[in-house]
C-alpha cells in the first residue's frame, strides 16, 4: 500500500482583512498589484524582506532557528546577503526570499548558503521546491568554477507565519511514493532534501523572549506570530523596553516604524490610534508627536534614507567586530591560548589599535611585542 501526497499543493491562510497604509510597508505590497489588490500576504512579505533582508538581523533569527549543534558550525560574523534569484534548465527565472553567505568555523573555512524563506501558507510541495532551487545553485557553481572538486552546501529554513498547522513534509524523501517500508530501507539512497522549519504559531511568546535576539528580530518575530491576533496590543505592552530601545535610537527608529504600520494594517484589532497612542505612553510623548514621528519615518523617501544609515551603523558595528575576533584567533594561532586581560584589551580597543596590533603579528617575536607603546 502506497502512501500519495495530498492533492491539495497549499491551504490559503490569508487574512480577509484588508490593509492601509502609505508607508514603506505599504508601497511594497501595492507594487505590481494596484493599492486595491494589495493583499495581507504582500504585507508579510514587505515586512520579512525589510527586516531580516539585513544582515544582522537575519543572522540572529536564523540562528536562533537551527539547532545549537548545527548553529555552533557557524562564524555568524560572516553573515553577508547575496541575490536569491536562480534561473532553471527550462530558463524560468524563480526567485528565493533571502539568500546569504556564512562561514564556517572549521579549518577550511567553507562557506555555506543559507536560503531563508517565508511563508504565510502551507506549501505542500516545499520540499521539491527547495531542491529545484537547491539544483540550479549547484548546476550554477559547476558552470562557474569547472576546476572545484567539491560542491557548495546549502541549507534551507522556513519561517512559517501562518494560522493553520504545517501539514507538509519537510523532506523530498517524504514526497517519495512509497509505503513507510519502503521509504524506510531505500530511503539512504534516495535524493532527499530537509529544510529547517520555525512555526511561529506553535512557538511560545516566551519561548521567542527567551531565544538570543535583539530587539529588531525579536519585536518582529512576536509581531508576525500576533498578525491576526487581538492579543498583539498585550505583546506590545509587555515588550515596551524593546520599543523604548528601538525609538531611543534613531537607526532603529525606522524598523519600529516599519512594525508598527504593519500591525495597523493587518491586524483588525489593533487601530493606527490605539497603537500610536500605546507606544506614545511607553515613550513618554504624547500621541500627536508621536504619530507625527511615526509618520515622517514612514514616508518612502526618509525611509530608504533611514534604511542605508542603518546599514552603514550595522555595518561598521560588524566589521570592528570581526577585527576584533580575527585578532584573537590570529593571536591564539601565534601565541597560543591567551590570558583574560589580553581578551579584555581587544574588547576595549579602538579601531585604530586593532589595524596597529593586526600589522605587527607577523613580525612580533611575543606578545608583549604586539602590544607595545608606538
Amino acid at each position: 500500500m502506497s502512501s500519495k501526497p495530498s492533492d491539495a499543493a497549499s491551504e490559503d491562510t490569508r487574512s480577509e482583512h484588508r490593509p492601509s497604509g502609505s508607508g514603506p510597508a505599504a508601497h511594497a505590497a501595492a507594487a505590481g498589484t494596484g493599492p486595491a489588490l494589495a493583499s495581507t500576504a504582500k504585507f508579510h512579505d514587505a515586512l520579512f524582506r525589510r527586516i531580516f533582508g539585513q544582515p544582522a538581523h537575519a543572522a540572529e533569527a536564523v540562528r536562533a532557528i537551527l539547532p545549537p549543534q548545527v548553529a555552533a558550525h557557524f562564524d555568524w560574523n560572516s553573515f553577508v546577503a547575496e541575490h536569491a534569484s536562480v534561473v532553471s534548465e527550462g530558463f524560468e527565472q524563480r526567485h528565493g526570499d533571502l539568500q546569504f553567505r556564512a562561514r564556517l568555523v572549521d579549518s577550511r573555512q567553507a562557506f555555506v548558503r543559507l536560503l531563508f524563506e517565508h511563508q504565510t501558507s502551507v506549501e505542500h510541495w516545499m520540499s521539491w521546491r527547495m531542491t529545484d532551487m537547491t539544483h540550479a545553485f549547484l548546476r550554477d557553481a559547476r558552470q562557474r568554477h569547472p576546476e572545484a572538486r567539491y560542491l557548495p552546501a546549502m541549507l534551507p529554513v522556513v519561517l512559517y507565519q501562518g494560522s493553520r498547522p504545517w501539514t507538509a513534509p519537510t523532506s523530498l524523501l517524504e514526497l517519495t511514493d512509497l509505503s513507510e517500508e519502503a521509504r524506510r530501507d531505500l530511503g539512504p539512497y534516495l535524493l532527499s532534501l530537509r529544510y529547517v522549519l520555525d512555526e511561529l504559531r506553535m512557538v511560545d511568546v516566551g519561548e521567542i523572549d527567551a531565544r538570543t535576539l535583539s530587539p529588531v528580530p525579536r519585536l518582529t518575530l512576536g509581531i508576525m506570530k500576533h498578525y491576526q491576533s487581538g492579543t498583539v496590543l498585550a505583546f506590545l505592552h509587555d515588550h515596551a523596553e524593546d520599543i523604548r530601545v528601538l525609538y531611543a535610537n534613531e537607526p532603529d527608529r525606522i524598523w519600529l516604524a516599519l512594525m508598527l504600520e504593519y500591525t495597523w494594517s493587518v491586524n483588525p484589532h489593533a487601530k493606527k490610534e490605539t497603537v500610536a497612542a500605546l507606544v506614545a505612553d511607553m515613550v513618554g510623548d504624547d500621541i500627536e508627536k508621536t504619530m507625527e514621528t511615526l509618520e515622517q519615518l514612514l514616508r518612502p523617501e526618509i525611509f530608504e534614507q533611514g534604511v542605508e544609515k542603518g546599514m552603514e551603523k550595522g555595518m561598521e558595528k560588524g566589521v570592528v567586530k570581526g577585527q576584533r575576533e580575527l585578532l584573537l584567533r590570529l593571536l591564539t594561532k601565534r601565541f597560543g591560548p591567551l590570558q583574560e586581560s589580553v581578551t579584555r584589551r581587544v574588547a576595549d580597543a579602538s579601531t585604530k589599535e586593532l589595524e596597529h596590533w593586526g600589522e605587527r603579528i607577523l613580525d612580533a617575536a611575543s606578545l608583549d611585542d604586539v602590544f607595545v607603546a608606538s
